[in-house]
């Protein structure tokens, strides 16, 4: 049976920063984007020319610009996730995709923030998805700068990373980690381990920060079906040839708009054979990302699409862009069959039949002429295919939680190494009854879905720098082994209950690095107080602010004062 992927847009509200930019561009109206109640439709107008105006239609519009009524977390995942948990209930792999330029809102819509509603679409779907069947395989990988990593990995050092294809089994990745989990908080918990060491690693071995592909992938079996659930955030195109785009950053937006100029080829290729009837070959294997999605967009599968736009009139050209691609998307039809039932043990039976197929034609192989070394390669690549696809099944459900959760403390441990605070540690200095003072991440790259990295200052000294000794490892341009070393310690007043909180810093004389605290440069050997809001940079990538929690403060006032100041700057 054929059907056309489903669609969804989102629009997100205007930015103070795009409000300032309508005045500077002189444009007479700030949005440029109207929503209708009654159907999916959208109408754009340009903004230098009023009277040009363009109208799309899709499967759902969600407006989360107007100020009357805003599309929820809840709303999109009822139209968008829902429909994907009832196919996948029915039996069928299904795929959603997010689309749209950076800061339009993808992450949010995926993954959201915990509580108060706003939890994401993944997030509702997999809690939906334990109503349904209790056990859940996980793997969670990203793709930057052309290169697979993984996101649920246990130590600092992965093993590489295959992107292959095997005529049976499809697209698949040699060497990624997939997790067990019995519970909907296991899973989340993994998904959260996942955001953070992309985090962490994009801006201690990336000091320029990162732009990436990242694509989340559920196993799951309902009454006798093995089916799989793919949720993939793409990055957003960005123009390179602005004035600051140098170094790592142009390298990594050259990928990213590489492999979605690629995916954009392939869309259209795929339209367009439809449209015409034609039987051109569509060119997935020019690019890694294509690759990765060639079975969402031809395989057996029910894909969705959630693209995000802004409402400004000064992103006007970029909206436009985004509504035509999702427009070409929409017109594709995928051909789609519910996953066979079948036992498992039957199902091992098989990919060992086949693996020892493939081993005695590897066999004859070797024995042929020195010419078929070509051919024995191919039948390798499809032998190492059969065999971890073999073992993925035959492990037991039992063994695989019992790996899930040693490779769980292997990834706190991890956490622990990069300095990261994990949700598992108590925030509360039982000293004060107070928060522990942190060292918040204000670099872009630091940031995740459930807010800013946080470097919590446990100890009563805290050093840093690039050493495994340190208690905080941070890497990058212009970090030294030891940088810097952060005393703490409390003063009651008057012999009170209460106690002021006092940070020290100090540059070791060892050292030539690069500290500087509110932009003056502190010199080594010296020590120097900090207070709350200080911002403290590091090397030449590494910047910081310093919060010292008051009384009856949270983490969240803190995150949420600091993205307020982003988005207003």
């Amino acid at each position: 049976m054929r059907e056309n992927i489903v669609v969804g847009i989102r629009v997100r509200p205007i930015s103070g920063i795009e409000e300032r930019q309508t005045l500077v561009h002189h444009l007479k109206e700030k949005t440029c984007i109207q929503t209708s109640p009654r159907d999916p439709s959208i109408r754009v107008t340009d903004p230098l020319n009023i009277n040009s105006q363009r109208v799309y239609s899709y499967d759902a519009v969600f407006d989360s610009s107007s100020s009357n009524r805003r599309a929820t977390q809840e709303e999109v995942y009822q139209r968008l996730g829902r429909q994907l948990l009832d196919r996948a209930l029915e039996g069928y792999n299904t795929c959603l995709l997010a689309y749209g330029v950076v800061g339009t809102g993808k992450t949010y819509s995926l993954h959201g923030k915990m509580g108060d509603g706003e939890e994401g679409i993944v997030s509702r779907f997999i809690k939906d998805i334990f109503e349904h069947s209790e056990q859940l395989y996980l793997s969670y990988y990203e793709l930057y700068n052309d290169r697979l990593h993984d996101l649920l990995r246990t130590s600092e050092h992965q093993e590489e990373l295959s992107l292959h294809h095997h005529p049976k089994l499809g697209v698949y990745i040699e060497n990624l980690k997939e997790s067990a989990c019995d519970s909907a908080q296991s899973a989340t918990d993994l998904l959260k381990f996942g955001r953070k060491l992309r985090s962490a690693s994009n801006t201690n071995f990336n000091s320029h920060g990162s732009r990436s592909h990242t694509i989340l992938c559920l196993r799951f079996e309902i009454e006798g079906r093995m089916t799989t659930a793919h949720f993939v955030d793409l990055a957003g195109q960005e123009d390179t040839k602005h004035g600051e785009m140098s170094g790592h950053k142009l390298k990594e937006l050259s990928f990213v708009n590489k492999s979605l100029f690629e995916l954009a080829n392939c869309i259209h290729s795929l339209s367009s054979n439809q449209h015409h009837h034609a039987g051109q070959p569509v060119p997935f294997r020019n690019s890694k990302l294509t690759l990765l999605l060639s079975d969402c967009l031809i395989g057996n599968c029910k894909t969705h699409m959630l693209a995000t736009i802004s409402p400004a009139s000064v992103a006007y050209h970029s909206s436009v862009s985004t509504l035509r691609f999702a427009s070409t998307v929409k017109g594709i039809k995928c051909r789609c069959f519910p996953v066979e039932k079948g036992n498992r043990n039957e199902h091992v039976m098989k990919l060992e039949a086949e693996v020892a197929n493939l081993k005695g034609q590897l066999a004859d192989l070797k024995d042929a002429h020195p010419a078929a070394g070509l051919c024995a390669k191919e039948v390798e690549e499809k032998l190492r295919a059969m065999k971890a696809a073999r073992d993925k099944y035959k492990q037991q459900w039992h063994d695989a939680v019992q790996e899930a959760s040693l490779h769980s403390g292997q990834r706190l441990g991890l956490l622990k190494r990069l300095g990261v605070s994990s949700d598992a540690e108590e925030p509360v200095d039982p000293s004060s009854g107070l928060l522990y003072p942190f060292l918040m991440d204000l670099s872009d790259d630091a940031y995740t879905s459930g807010g800013r990295l946080l470097y919590f200052l446990h100890k009563s000294s805290t050093t840093i720098g690039s050493s495994d000794i340190n208690t905080i490892i941070l890497r990058g341009a212009g970090m030294e082994p030891h940088m810097l070393t952060i005393d703490k310690k409390y003063a009651h007043r008057d012999g009170g209950a209460v106690a002021d909180l006092h940070l020290s810093a100090s540059v070791p004389t060892s050292s030539s690095g690069r500290v500087l605290v509110n932009g003056r440069r502190i010199p080594s050997g010296s020590p120097f107080e900090l207070h709350q809001g200080d911002r403290l940079i590091l090397g030449h990538a590494r910047v910081f602010r310093i919060v010292m929690p008051a009384d009856g403060e949270t983490i969240e006032h803190h995150s949420q004062l600091q993205e307020a100041e982003m988005r207003e700057a």
